[in-house]
């Protein structure tokens, strides 16, 4: 239970420090790549196995690592651009009702009990995220715009759990595992952004260079 309440807690959090980049004019990008090389440093410093690179290499999982990677860092930067564009409610009801979609594939993959509690949690799920988007419909003027922005981190935030449980039933099978597939996912999702992190840098650069000659008669 302790654990449940700080995970909630610590989720709300996130998303008013989100909010709050727009006031102190902090780059959601870049803050999103630091999170990442400390979440993969803080892994490092605490894990209780060694990081074996030769294990890392020759494991199953290492292919579902990196595009996992990919999508981390670009959900969570869509979490951001919702929580930012629409509203705090609109991104976390879109994030923790994603949980539909591991539990829909756990019952259909795994072949695990679909009960009438869960049933009923699934349908209500999808219930909640409609009911969302279509309020920040009708009290935003960007609402009909940007009524993508959750349905993303609704499908996004699923995926990225149905292939962290698939993963863990089919290819994970001690802790070291999957100790170094949570860590490699991190470092992946980072290295990712500071991939796009150049990128922008690079292009604007070229376009600021490009600018004069525009406007040249």
């Amino acid at each position: 239970m302790f654990y449940i309440v700080l995970n909630i807690l610590c989720s709300v959090a996130l998303l008013f420090i989100f909010k709050l980049f727009v006031k102190f004019k902090v780059n959601s990008l870049q803050a999103i790549i630091v999170n990442y090389l400390a979440a993969t440093s803080t892994g490092l410093l605490f894990s209780k196995n060694s990081y074996d690179t030769g294990h890392l290499l020759n494991s199953d999982w290492l292919y579902i690592s990196i595009p996992l990677g990919f999508l981390l860092i670009a959900i969570f930067y869509l979490i951001s651009l919702t929580t930012q564009k629409t509203s705090i409610s609109t991104a976390s009801v879109a994030n923790k009702m994603s949980v539909a979609m591991p539990v829909l594939f756990s019952v259909l993959i795994l072949n695990e009990q679909l009960s009438f509690l869960k049933g009923l949690g699934i349908f209500f799920a999808f219930i909640a995220l409609y009911l969302s988007t279509a309020s920040e419909d009708k009290t935003s003027s960007n609402g009909k715009k940007l009524f993508y922005l959750p349905l993303l981190v609704f499908l996004g935030s699923g995926l990225i759990d149905v292939a962290i449980n698939a993963t863990k039933a089919f290819y994970i099978h001690n802790e070291q595992d999957s100790e170094m597939f949570t860590i490699t996912s991190f470092a992946f999702a980072f290295c990712v952004g500071l991939i796009l992190l150049f990128y922008n840098f690079f292009r604007n650069q070229s376009s600021e260079k490009r600018a004069p000659l525009i406007e040249i008669k």
